[in-house]
């Protein structure tokens, strides 16, 4: 949905590729410390623009649903789940400062594992109704179908921005559908 996300995703990834050789190899703080500072910047950046991209994708999913999961379509909600910083309180001065402390306080761990564990890289988006996340409830086909709708959503803002249609090739669409 954005030009320069692809361009900043594979900075963030050449970005965890230098510091996961670091971990491994060097383990000097100081160097750590650059590449973490670099690790931060790129990180705002891309949750900046996913969560932007998820209210897109939960209003276009709920169209799709809404004649189909009518008694809560509009309880739907995709959630993002990254460093432990609620939403409510997400601005680049927080999510900074936040994972500044967060990278400094696994850094021993990131050493002994050497990869790094805090970043982009490991958040998730989450589907969740009435602040119950649906794969802990509902059936594995609810959550297929409802996979297959964000699927559709995806397509559907990509085809408007771009004005040009897309082709969803699927596996055995029907398995554990209920």
């Amino acid at each position: 949905l954005y030009s320069d996300y692809t361009a900043t995703l594979q900075g963030y990834n050449r970005i965890i590729k230098q510091k996961n050789f670091q971990l491994k190899n060097i383990n000097k703080k100081e160097s750590i410390d650059y590449w973490n500072d670099q690790l931060i910047d790129y990180s705002y950046k891309l949750i900046t623009m996913r969560l932007k991209s998820l209210v897109q994708i939960e209003a276009q999913t709920k169209e799709f649903i809404k004649p189909i999961f009518s008694d809560f379509y509009e309880s739907l909600n995709i959630g993002y789940s990254y460093h432990g910083i609620p939403l409510e309180s997400f601005s680049e001065a927080t999510y900074k400062q936040t994972l500044k402390r967060i990278l400094n306080d696994v850094f021993n761990k990131e050493k002994e594992l050497g990869f790094s564990i805090v970043g982009a890289h490991r958040d998730d988006f989450f589907l969740s109704i009435k602040n119950k996340e649906l794969k802990r409830f509902l059936s594995r086909g609810i959550n297929r179908s409802l996979s297959f709708f964000l699927r559709l959503a995806q397509i559907e803002i990509i085809s408007k921005k771009t004005g040009e249609q897309s082709t969803l090739l699927l596996d055995d669409p029907f398995a554990e559908i209920d």
